[in-house]
């Protein structure tokens, strides 16, 4: 093998490196590191524990979180949100129209806010259809929406932590590949000093009467 530079070198052993480390299987990246989704995650956790009803079509909370009138572009984000933060937030199809809705208030729902009267399971059971249709969760308090909060800035924080222990060889290969070109090219020019010295050796001892 013909090496042109220390250059080529250090690059010839760095390029081994990362086709191995490609092959190591990634998880898949976290949708906290999308720009401005923790900001979106935020927003909308606000809204949907204050409301209420914690569920809605898709396009009607895009129109409250992102402006009065909404255009496909921001239903497909608003959309995203949901369905990739299950952890918060739940997607469900009702008569054909897709809603989401905020998980922690998504059950249980015992709650009537026309009447401002909490239900029973025994005394739901006992309410026509209508009704029970009717009913619902009551808006979570402001230290429950804080905890909420906190645990999604404490996602995005470990998304950010473990994209950057994944990337940590990367600003040291580099300067791998130039020591590396650095040290063999030194090893290969001292290797054939010593040989052309023991071959001009052996020729003046054969020249020798």
């Amino acid at each position: 093998m013909r090496i042109s530079s220390r250059g080529d070198f250090g690059k010839h052993i760095a390029e081994p490196i990362l086709k191995w480390l490609r092959k190591i299987p990634r998880r898949k990246r976290s949708a906290y590191l999308k720009d401005g989704r923790l900001a979106d995650v935020l927003a909308a956790i606000q809204l949907m524990a204050a409301r209420e009803r914690p569920q809605a079509e898709i396009k009607k909370w895009a129109e409250e979180l992102s402006g009065s009138e909404v255009g496909e572009r921001e239903v497909d984000r608003w959309t995203a949100v949901f369905e990739e933060h299950p952890e918060f937030f739940v997607m469900y199809k009702l008569k054909g129209d897709v809603k989401a809705a905020l998980r922690l208030r998504y059950t249980n729902k015992f709650y009537d806010p026309r009447i401002n009267k909490t239900y029973t399971p025994e005394e739901t059971d006992e309410l026509s259809t209508e009704r029970r249709w009717a009913l619902t969760t009551k808006p979570l308090k402001t230290d429950s929406i804080s905890t909420m909060m906190n645990a999604a800035i404490e996602l995005h924080h470990r998304a950010v932590e473990e994209l950057m222990a994944r990337r940590w060889w990367v600003p040291v290969l580099p300067p791998f590949s130039v020591f590396s070109g650095h040290f063999w090219a030194r090893q290969s020019r001292g290797f054939l000093g010593i040989t052309r010295r023991r071959g001009m050796r052996t020729s003046l001892r054969r020249k020798k009467p």
